[in-house]
């Protein structure tokens, strides 16, 4: 008798994938970790931005400062990258923050 599998709902993509099977929606795991930490940095950053936005809507200014934090962090973070991708990762990297930079921007004209 057959073993059958249940069917999931989706699949879910593991971190430890190789990068050419992450999806576009996924963050990239790239072959330089400081990379990898500015993608989680980023993220990060993104969600400190839409809770402070929230926040700051109902006149809470203290979650703002958490943002300029996580942009002084990114800033940093960012300057340490140069030559630390291959041209395949730099447009997957590029790719995921302009994918994240759409959300945000999606965030905020729907959150006036």
């Amino acid at each position: 008798m057959p073993t059958e599998t249940p069917p999931t709902t989706a699949p879910t993509p593991s971190p430890a994938s190789s990068p050419s099977a992450a999806t576009s929606d996924a963050r990239p795991t790239l072959s330089s970790q400081p990379a990898n930490e500015y993608l989680q940095s980023y993220d990060a950053y993104i969600n400190d931005f839409e809770a402070a936005y929230q926040a700051m809507k109902q006149g809470d200014m203290t979650k703002y400062q958490i943002v300029i934090q996580r942009a002084r962090e990114l800033q940093t973070k960012g300057e340490k990258l140069g030559g630390e991708l291959s041209p395949d990762e730099e447009k997957r990297f590029a790719d995921y923050l302009n994918k994240k930079a759409d959300e945000l921007a999606q965030f905020a004209s729907q959150n006036r």
